[in-house]
């Protein structure tokens, strides 16, 4: 009696730490829509520019003074939301894990995506796959709106492998890569 066992589909790799700042920028960017950042430089200018008004004091170029004067405002916020991530995420992967680069690996189990990060291990049921992405250097999942797993091509052997990688991930999860 032969018992024919499913194939298991592990694939361990190394991350560097511009990999993981990177991933956790697109996760980021997942969860915070691009126009809440410029509603929020917007309000900080129209107070900003508010409260320059009423500091000038009583003359006829007031109004333009306060707009101009807080024109650097809304920049220099623009610019912290975009630099500033990436410096949280950088500071907090060499406190926590070292410089780099990373063990990582990620497994299809028969119930769950099974992902591990240096010495945390992640399980996901396949129902909380939102999005699967054929990206052009990595096979990125998509989990809620909390995690993403990568894969990177370069770990595969073969094409063909790939194909069966993401044929399995679209099985299990229902979802077809984008």
């Amino acid at each position: 009696m032969e018992w024919n066992q499913p194939r298991v589909f592990r694939k361990e790799f190394s991350v560097t730490l511009n990999e993981a700042v990177q991933a956790q920028k697109l996760l980021a960017a997942q969860r915070m829509h691009p126009r809440k950042r410029l509603l929020v430089a917007l309000a900080v200018w129209i107070f900003a520019s508010a409260f320059t008004y009423v500091q000038i004091g009583e003359n006829d170029h007031r109004t333009m003074v306060a707009l101009i004067v807080n024109v650097p405002i809304p920049l220099f916020l623009l610019a912290l939301f975009k630099w500033l991530p990436s410096l949280a995420f950088r500071g907090h992967y060499t406190t926590h894990f070292g410089p780099g680069p990373y063990a990582a690996s990620v497994e299809i189990g028969a119930t769950q995506l099974i992902d591990r990060f240096v010495d945390i291990e992640s399980r996901f049921a396949w129902h909380t796959v939102r999005k699967l992405e054929d990206h052009s250097e990595a096979l990125r999942i998509y989990i809620a709106k909390l995690a993403l797993s990568q894969i990177p091509k370069s770990v595969f052997n073969s094409d063909e492998e790939k194909r069966e990688w993401m044929e399995a991930l679209e099985q299990k999860t229902g979802l077809s890569f984008s």
